[in-house]
């Protein structure tokens, strides 16, 4: 029994002249007119040979052939190629499997070849030439036929570059191309997208609308706003269907746009500006209620000096105090909210606050709950409220807690993130530059979307009534100190909110290095002020010498001269008057550098030594940065 035949291709005179010719030698032979019609008819008609066309509509000679290829079923079936741009283009038919290729020419000169060709397959021997056209001497090239390849090729690059998904599909809805950012938005590969129809990317109530817009599109272009995208893999889509006719077909073009990002902007951007209006709202009632509060707390407290019955004070005044002091926590957390202030902000080193609120929280979290802690090295310091930033923690950790159902793991992990214009293109309000950031994570029943948006609200809870503004006073204390949140969620698997907070400056949380500076002379009668600026100096690298007296620091000066850099030099001496041991120090080594230290603010003496040639002030009590930065600044004068 002879092969099974199967011819493919767009034209008519050709599939007359092939079907003739393969029926007369005995062969059976079905055809097609294009590729998409080919998988139609191999879908119950398995050949043993094909004659693909190469340039035609609805899926191209190559496409089907890789298609063909890449089910197991049809392996073995030979492939011939009928080319008719072969002396224009040079055709590589092994790229894509095919195993022989004809130029359409002279059919006379094609029938010997097409013959020669089934002898080949019958035998299954190799054709001469092995990847060389057949029949290329019969042909010539024509100038035409080049300007169009060229033009194909030209559009093909465009297409294949742009922004958009672009889809061809056939009057029934299906597939026959789909360009490169088509394919990423679908999630499917090309061999096995072309050929399906174009709603069953779509489930449910969504392929229905699909389905009533490819009706529509074929009498004109059709549209799917923003407003109202479809899902697809993931994403979201708008879609434009426009539809393209000539004389023998209609064919649709699909345009994808990917509005998932655009959308989640415009949520967030809904979501900042309807949080600034609470906030602006609560700032007024905050304020409104301390007020009245005010009112409440005096008149309790004279009320309280009236009545001697003191049963009476504990019975009745105590617990409106006790009220009070409840409501008056509300406010501060609503003042939080508000974005209020920073009340007192100082330079604050994460990792330490941590560990501080872990120590006085972990007892309270359920004991089916662990810990974890990755705190970063070399953290970048913020400036901000200790006690605010650990109502955050607080507030952060008991949202954790109670997302976590049985047994689960909060993990805390710190770091340090630079923030580029790029990162943050697609956020409102925040500021490219250094952070410091803590994340905390857990493994509990986590958050859809709609929760996702709504967390900070004041009050809002997935658990029962609102009981205040955890998370809402988060989120007002986070953006009061310049900083964002950044919250991924998805329902069963877990929650991480990540708090960004600038950095301070490019300062490290880490150990100073050690160095050794110059030797500085401490003069000082107060023993325990003495011995901590002894320690703090010690602890910056300096070298030190402590003096008890005027006298002693003179002593001082004099036996060791060129190896005393600095003085300390406290005004309040029992033995000598502060100006007097200034003068004897100058004496002894000019080049001598004296900062004055007093209790006092700058006064006459302090400033009149200053006038002389002091070298710098010191305000009691100083910090142990402020008086690391002080010696730095005085010594590098030379």
């Amino acid at each position: 029994m002879k092969p099974k035949i199967l011819v493919v291709d767009n034209h008519p005179m050709i599939l007359k002249f092939m079907t003739d010719l393969l029926q007369k030698e005995g062969y059976q032979v079905k055809s097609a007119e294009d590729g998409l019609s080919a998988l139609d008819v191999i879908g119950s008609y398995t050949p043993d040979i094909m004659f693909i066309d190469l340039v035609m509509p609805n899926i191209s000679g190559e496409k089907l052939c890789r298609i063909v290829r890449s089910n197991p079923k049809y392996r073995n079936v030979f492939i011939c190629i009928l080319s008719a741009i072969a002396a224009e283009q040079e055709v590589d038919y092994t790229q894509f499997e095919a195993n022989a290729c004809i130029a359409k020419g002279p059919l006379n000169k094609m029938a010997q070849y097409v013959l020669s060709v089934l002898q080949d397959a019958r035998s299954r021997s190799l054709p001469t030439g092995r990847g060389k056209t057949i029949g290329l001497d019969e042909v010539y090239k024509r100038h035409i036929t080049k300007e169009l390849l060229h033009s194909k090729r030209h559009f093909e690059t465009i297409i294949g570059n742009m922004s958009q998904g672009i889809l061809e599909l056939n009057s029934d809805g299906r597939i026959v191309y789909v360009n490169a950012l088509g394919l990423s938005l679908i999630g499917v590969s090309e061999l096995a997208l072309l050929g399906t129809h174009f709603s069953d990317l779509f489930q449910g109530e969504q392929n229905h609308t699909v389905r009533e817009l490819l009706r529509t599109g074929l009498e004109g272009p059709v549209s799917l706003s923003e407003d109202s995208p479809l899902s697809l893999n993931e994403r979201e889509i708008t879609l434009n269907l426009i539809p393209v006719k000539d004389e023998k077909r209609v064919s649709m073009i699909v345009i994808l746009d990917d509005v998932s990002q655009r959308r989640r902007m415009k949520l967030e951007l809904i979501q900042a500006q309807k949080m600034k209006a609470i906030s602006t709202l609560a700032g007024g009632i905050a304020h409104e209620f301390n007020n009245a509060l005010q009112g409440i707390t005096g008149n309790l407290d004279l009320l309280e000096l009236k009545i001697y019955d003191q049963k009476q004070v504990e019975k009745f005044v105590h617990p409106m105090k006790s009220s009070i002091e409840r409501m008056s926590s509300l406010i501060d957390q609503l003042l939080a909210y508000a974005q209020g202030g920073k009340y007192q902000p100082k330079l604050i080193f994460l990792n330490s606050i941590i560990e501080d609120t872990l120590r006085t929280v972990q007892h309270t979290l359920g004991r089916h709950i662990s810990i974890e802690k990755c705190l970063g090295q070399d953290l970048y310091s913020v400036e901000a409220d200790m006690a605010q930033l650990q109502m955050v923690l607080l507030a952060v950790l008991n949202n954790a807690e109670e997302a976590i159902e049985g047994e689960g793991k909060i993990r805390i992990v710190t770091k340090n993130a630079e923030i580029n214009e790029k990162s943050v293109k697609n956020q409102f309000e925040v500021r490219p530059g250094p952070y410091a950031c803590i994340c905390i994570e857990d493994n509990g029943k986590g958050m859809d979307e709609v929760t996702r948006l709504r967390i900070f609200e004041p009050f809002f809870t997935t658990k029962f009534h609102g009981r205040g503004f955890g998370m809402a006073a988060v989120y007002g204390i986070v953006k009061n100190h310049n900083g964002w949140i950044d919250i991924s969620s998805s329902a069963e698997e877990g929650t991480s909110i990540c708090i960004y907070l600038p950095a301070a400056e490019k300062f490290k949380e880490s150990k100073p290095d050690i160095e050794v500076f110059e030797t500085v002379l401490v003069i000082e009668d107060e023993e325990p002020v003495l011995q901590v600026t002894a320690d703090m100096l010690e602890t910056i690298g300096y070298k030190v010498l402590m003096a008890r007296s005027g006298r002693d620091a003179v002593e001082f000066v004099q036996k060791y001269k060129d190896q005393i850099h600095a003085a300390i030099l406290d005004l309040g001496l029992p033995d000598m008057s502060g100006s007097n041991v200034f003068n004897k120090l100058r004496e002894a080594r000019a080049e001598i550098k004296i900062l004055i230290s007093s209790g006092y603010a700058l006064d006459d003496p302090a400033q009149e030594m200053l006038n002389r040639g002091a070298d710098g002030f010191l305000q009691k009590p100083y910090t142990l940065s402020t008086l690391s930065s002080k010696l730095k600044e005085l010594l590098a004068k030379g």
